[in-house]
């Protein structure tokens, strides 16, 4: 079992994930790591590093990497504990830069093709 999963899922009944929450995951397909939190030094080092294993084809969980989940993925792990289970993603993002962005860009950002590729992380609303 997944170990951050285990605490939740035995002490709650219901969770809302969010980016330092215990259900949300990296997306594996994120284009790089965000710079607006890190130095320049570290973002560099971080993407070429996660890029170097991406095109070796070992960017996986499995082989140790940090690497996150796909929608489809979370949803499968967290499936056999929660009866109900609703992918946030798109209304988080759109609640967290509805001042920041314009709407255009916004709703492009929040588009699944684009989204799967941009947002650091997947989020998910899970009831038991």
């Amino acid at each position: 079992m997944y170990p951050r999963q285990s605490k939740v899922l035995q002490n709650s009944q219901e969770c809302f994930a969010e980016k330092v929450g215990s259900l949300s995951e990296p997306l594996i397909a994120r284009v790089s790591y965000g710079i607006s939190t890190l130095v320049l030094h570290y973002w560099i080092r971080w993407n070429w590093v996660e890029w170097k294993y991406r095109l070796r084809g070992k960017f996986r969980n499995e082989f140790g990497a940090h690497a996150g989940f796909t929608e489809r993925e979370l949803h499968q792990l967290m499936a056999p504990y929660f009866r109900e289970i609703h992918q946030i993603t798109e209304r988080y993002l759109r609640s967290k830069f509805a001042k920041r962005l314009p709407p255009s860009i916004l709703s492009f950002v929040c588009w699944k093709p684009i989204r799967q590729i941009v947002a650091p992380s997947i989020y998910a609303w899970a009831k038991k």
